[in-house]
């Protein structure tokens, strides 16, 4: 009885959204229906930006359940009455037979429970002997909630979808965070030999809050030094009839290699129809509109591929730098959904990786 009455305040609050606010202020309140008083509401003072607060609802014997079919007009105005505490409140409200007491404690914050963050949907990345790949995770909201936590695993998979290196399980409070890292001498042995990589992050609980904010590094194991840096693409492509242009055009020199990565994302895997393979041209332009490489790929989901260009072939002498637009092209309508792209730039001879970007998909 008691929940059903919370839960029909609260939808009575909300039917006052449209002409209050849904945080009360402190200090003593009445309830109308109609015109006529039902209730009252006292809210003790708090501090600036408190989040968490209590609300002490008295409903007289006339309050009527707010429901479609009865349709009360529901107010709740500043009372003229001022109660110097609970205590006061208490002492002074009317109470009786048929009265009832709600107590009612509020959090009132930014995040939204559910799954309202999806989670993160990395491209691949690779690197060689003496880089390292670091995962970075961290909890966002409100620190004075505790509802919302960053509960996920971070691990790392390679083209096959299968795990590489260890996994960490992290369930992070607002503002914390931590990470993963994976040395690319544990997959390659020798300089310039290289290893792609996707870093996965997955909700422990994927129907409660993913309250988590991501990036990726990559960064040499001597100096410590980032060489590069990349936050996770939205799941998607806005408009699966048209190449990808929301990549921005990268240039190259001699000596390098730019590979231009695609993985069929985690997106839509609850949903039956949505668990479509990633098929798509994979298209270098150089800045004439002239296609210099081309590669069909077909991804289930999980998997990964590229293409590389080889900018010894378009380049004659050291110095010289040219530019080029890495795209997706669907191979049918809506065949890109799901897909995520990156563009990286690294050293022939060492294997490192200098430039890494992922698209904004969506």
């Amino acid at each position: 009885m008691l929940r059903r009455l919370i839960a029909r305040i609260a939808a009575s609050i909300l039917l006052l959204a449209s002409t209050a606010p849904a945080q009360i202020d402190p200090g003593n309140h009445d309830i109308f229906q109609n015109g006529v008083k039902v209730g009252e509401i006292y809210v003790p003072q708090r501090s600036e930006g408190q989040t968490m607060y209590v609300e002490h609802w008295v409903l007289f014997p006339n309050y009527v359940y707010p429901s479609i079919e009865n349709r009360q007009n529901l107010e709740i105005r500043p009372a003229a009455t001022r109660d110097s505490s609970e205590a006061d409140f208490f002492r002074r409200v009317p109470w009786g037979h048929g009265y009832r007491y709600v107590h009612i404690t509020a959090n009132d914050t930014t995040i939204l429970p559910g799954p309202s963050q999806p989670a993160p949907d990395f491209p691949m990345f690779g690197g060689s002997v003496g880089q390292a790949i670091q995962l970075n995770i961290r909890a966002v909201g409100d620190p004075q909630s505790s509802v919302a936590r960053c509960q996920a695993t971070l691990s790392f998979h390679d083209g096959r979808n299968l795990p590489v290196g260890t996994s960490r399980t992290v369930n992070l409070g607002p503002n914390e965070g931590t990470f993963l890292t994976l040395e690319f001498s544990q997959v390659v042995s020798r300089l310039g030999q290289r290893f792609e990589l996707r870093p996965v992050v997955t909700p422990v609980n994927t129907e409660g809050d993913f309250a988590c904010q991501t990036s990726v590094e990559l960064y040499d194991l001597t100096t410590g030094r980032t060489t590069a840096w990349a936050s996770p693409p939205n799941p998607g492509i806005s408009d699966p009839n048209l190449d990808h242009d929301g990549f921005p055009p990268v240039s190259g020199a001699l000596g390098q290699t730019m590979r231009l990565g695609v993985v069929r994302t985690a997106a839509g895997f609850s949903d039956p129809d949505q668990r479509t393979a990633c098929q798509a041209d994979l298209i270098f332009h150089n800045s004439q509109g002239a296609v210099v490489a081309q590669k069909r790929v077909a991804l289930e989901p999980g998997e990964s591929d590229f293409l590389d260009l080889n900018l010894s072939t378009q380049v004659s002498r050291i110095g010289e730098r040219v530019l080029f637009l890495p795209c997706i092209q669907p191979v049918a309508a809506g065949s890109t959904i799901g897909c995520a792209i990156s563009v990286q730039v690294f050293d022939q001879f060492t294997g490192w990786t200098t430039t890494a970007a992922s698209a904004p998909l969506g």
